[in-house]
């Protein structure tokens, strides 16, 4: 499995967030800040980055239901976070219903 930029997997892409019953109508086209696991040439897993001024919004993390329990999300988020530092954002922040007991602990500060 490879972690990749998700501009080329675009449809892939909204397909897993649509499994996931996450929002795809904002999305930019270029998926600019978006990663994947690849997984056989198919998106395994996606997560990306939105920016807010000096703070960050993991957004759109999912993981396809037959690739989970395989650290394909704590890699995505790590990806995510690396990024976040890299730009230098102060912290990182997540709005989820589903994965609050996964993300409790993580935290990211300059």
């Amino acid at each position: 499995m490879q972690i990749t930029e998700a501009k080329l997997y675009r449809s892939q892409v909204i397909n897993l967030l649509l499994e996931a019953s996450l929002p795809v109508s904002d999305l930019t086209e270029a998926l600019n800040d978006f990663f994947v696991v690849l997984h056989k040439n198919n998106v395994a897993g996606v997560a990306g980055l939105e920016v807010y001024g000096k703070y960050g919004l993991l957004r759109s993390l999912a993981v396809h239901k037959n690739m989970r329990n395989k650290g394909i999300a704590a890699d995505l988020i790590i990806t995510v976070e690396t990024l976040a530092l890299k730009m230098g954002l102060s912290g990182l922040f997540l709005l989820t219903e589903t994965a609050a007991d996964y993300l409790k602990i993580r935290v990211m500060c300059k």
